[in-house]
This record gives C-alpha cells, sequence and structure tokens, in this order.
C-alpha cells in the first residue's frame, strides 16, 4: 500500500490532490429584503415565537374500529 505523501499546500494520496487551504469566502448578493429585515430587528428586537392554537374544526377521529372486547366493556363508547 502506498502512503499518502503530505505538504504545506496539498494533500495527495492514490493520485487525488486536496488544497488543504482555506477557501475563499462567497460574496452574497445584496437583497433588499434581508437588509429591511436585519434593521427591522436592530430597531424592534427579535419578534416572539409563534403560539399556534389548537381549530376546534377539525376533530381527530379513531383510526380504527373499536373491538368487541372493547363495545362489551364500554357500552356507551363508539
Amino acid at each position: 500500500m502506498i502512503s499518502p505523501k503530505k505538504s504545506a499546500l496539498t494533500y495527495t494520496c492514490f493520485g487525488c490532490r486536496v488544497s488543504l487551504l482555506a477557501k475563499k469566502k462567497k460574496i452574497r448578493k445584496f437583497r433588499a429584503t434581508a437588509a429591511v429585515k436585519s434593521v427591522a430587528r436592530e430597531v424592534l428586537g427579535t419578534p416572539p415565537a409563534v403560539r399556534r392554537e389548537e381549530s376546534g374544526k377539525r376533530e381527530k377521529k379513531p383510526k380504527h374500529k373499536a373491538t368487541l372486547g372493547k363495545l362489551l366493556v364500554e357500552p356507551d363508547a363508539s
């Protein structure tokens, strides 16, 4: 087995070369909405976490029919 060779600039292993230097940071495209939101966060602070309320419209239906044993134990259950 061939041992990998290390140098300051590259790492060579089995014919592949990978640079150890950090990549240059990618400059992000200016977006107006991101700028407006960041200014608003500085002025107003972060918004509170959302608290969702459960609606009464939809009720969870039973996933399975009641078994004979449950029907005999609890006669008023549907």
